[in-house]
């Protein structure tokens, strides 16, 4: 999803936590910690970024409580993926993003992101970012479609 966003959006810069994690991280806490603080510290104001991570637990958060302190608008999109094709692409995926937790707890993520996103307790959380859109679904076309209409009337205001 990403490589094709990038494609429409190519003077975005695309800021993935596993990236971080790739490059700085040992399968340590510490090192995580690392990777949290340098992926953190990417994210930059009025710069169009596409920022990749997971919507739930601490970092989710944090990003969340990053964003909602700053003053240019944010498109929050939330991948409505249907759980078993999440199981199935977790079970197929190379393991090879260094991180202080087991695989296995990617399978536990999956399903609380998945009860969060269908009881629509994701979406109320990320609309309380000031100056926010939240787009929640799994069509590239309308991802492309919120994020230029934004861009687009952004540009008209100001």
């Amino acid at each position: 999803m990403i490589s094709r966003l990038k494609s429409f959006l190519s003077d975005f810069e695309v800021i993935a936590i596993d990236d971080f994690r790739i490059r700085y991280g040992d399968g340590s806490m510490e090192a995580e910690l690392l990777s949290k603080r340098y992926f953190f510290e990417s994210i930059v104001e009025n710069k169009n970024q596409i920022i990749e991570a997971m919507g739930i637990g601490d970092t989710g958060m944090q990003l969340r409580d990053m964003l909602s302190t700053f003053e240019d608008w944010s498109v929050v999109v939330i991948l409505r993926t249907p759980l078993d094709v999440c199981i199935e692409r977790l079970k197929k995926r190379e393991w090879n993003v260094p991180y202080p937790a087991p695989p296995e707890k990617a399978f536990v993520l999956a399903e609380i992101a998945d009860e969060q996103i269908a009881s629509g307790n994701l979406s109320v959380l990320w609309k309380t970012v000031c100056h926010s859109i939240v787009c929640e679904t799994n069509d590239y076309e309308e991802i492309v479609s919120t994020i230029f209409n934004k861009k687009k009337n952004s540009h008209d205001k100001g």
